[in-house]
């Protein structure tokens, strides 16, 4: 299981890192537009979204385990699925209107499964997670014991 999990976690890595490569290049202009060039705060605002799941993906899951961290990961993971999910019903409604090409639908759902398991997986790192040892427990000597 521990192998699925690092394959899971690689293909976040890799759509987290183009996605946040793909708008800071948006941001800076290398990216061509049809018409004309938008202004920078535009491309910004178009490019944020995709950026800030691209670093949701990025983030290593095994630091965040407990603590605030781990709450600010799962709402962040949950905006992703809930984003990843209402692209995939756009794909699926243009495909089934006849204005999206066939081809939406597997790119849809492997877009849609990448977040989603992703999600799963801090999930069960975070029930399989034990945390440091509990040292507290310290025993009282013994009477009359050195």
């Amino acid at each position: 299981m521990k192998v699925v999990f690092i394959l899971i976690r690689l293909t976040g890595y890799l759509l987290g890192s183009f996605a946040l490569f793909s708008g800071v290049a948006d941001v800076l202009g290398f990216i061509p537009h049809s018409y004309e060039t938008p202004p920078w705060p535009a491309r910004l605002m178009a490019s944020l979204p995709s950026m800030l799941a691209g670093a949701v993906l990025l983030v290593p899951i095994k630091y965040c385990l407990r603590g605030a961290m781990l709450y600010v990961l799962a709402a962040g993971y949950a905006l992703v699925v809930l984003a990843a999910v209402v692209l995939s019903v756009q794909a699926l409604i243009g495909y089934s209107s006849g204005t999206k090409d066939p081809a939406i639908v597997p790119a849809a759902m492997i877009f849609l499964y990448i977040p989603v398991a992703n999600a799963f997986v801090l999930w069960r790192m975070r029930r399989d997670y034990k945390g440091p040892p509990n040292n507290s427990f310290k025993p009282n000597p013994l009477r009359g014991s050195a």
